[in-house]
């Protein structure tokens, strides 16, 4: 077959997290390495490796011959193509608060879509707590803010301007600044398109690697 990619849907994504296949019955939690899918292979089509092949693995490093890096969108890396190569980069320039929602500007398109979850890195003007709003970072793990691309306008048709669902009222409303225009979307990754079977199976299972030999369904 032809090499393959996989694409992600979740939450809290991060391009330091691997991915693991295991086979129907197993369990993600109790993973070992060396504990892949026989009949699936990683870095083809030039060195295709099965995925139950051990290594010594340090997290992070890429080594591990059963794991699978993924990547998300950033500021500095998104619309990459299948090898996460020739990425575009672009940034926020522009908060545009309003009393019920908040239009973020970027110098260049994105390439976000609607209902992507977004978190800006750093975001000054306001108090401390107006600030982690505007930039999404609630909670630990700073959960973002779903965006909504608009299309009126010539700069919403090129894809410069998101909608999102932070309003400060009707009062006085800071100058929020967005720092560097640093950016991430962590409800969305894909692998690089390495990835073969070589026989019809059903019921894999997919772990997500969020530390060292730390994996969950």
């Amino acid at each position: 077959g032809l090499p393959f990619r996989m694409e992600l849907a979740g939450l809290g994504l991060r391009s330091t997290d691997k991915i693991r296949i295991i086979d129907a019955i197993g369990d993600c939690a109790s993973s070992t390495d060396g504990g892949g899918e026989a009949t699936v292979l990683k870095g083809c089509p030039t060195a295709c490796t099965p995925l139950s092949m051990p290594d010594t693995y340090v997290f992070g490093g890429g080594a591990g011959k059963d794991d699978i890096d993924i990547q998300i969108a950033t500021s500095k890396n998104h619309s990459c193509d299948e090898n996460h190569r020739n990425c575009k980069s672009s940034k926020v320039i522009e908060l545009i608060p309003q009393a019920d929602h908040t239009v973020w500007r970027f110098d260049s398109d994105p390439g976000l879509q609607t209902g992507d979850l977004v978190v800006l890195e750093s975001v000054t003007g306001g108090d401390e707590e107006q600030n982690a709003l505007m930039a999404g970072q609630l909670g630990l793990e700073h959960t973002g803010h779903p965006v909504t691309r608009l299309e009126e306008g010539a700069a919403a048709q090129a894809g410069l301007l998101y909608r999102v669902p932070v309003g400060l009222g009707l009062g006085s409303i800071p100058t929020f600044l967005p720092g560097n225009g640093a950016w991430y979307r962590h409800s969305h990754a894909t692998t690089l398109q390495e990835l073969k079977g070589t026989e019809a199976k059903t019921d894999l299972q997919v772990c997500w690697g969020t530390g060292p030999d730390t994996y969950h369904l």
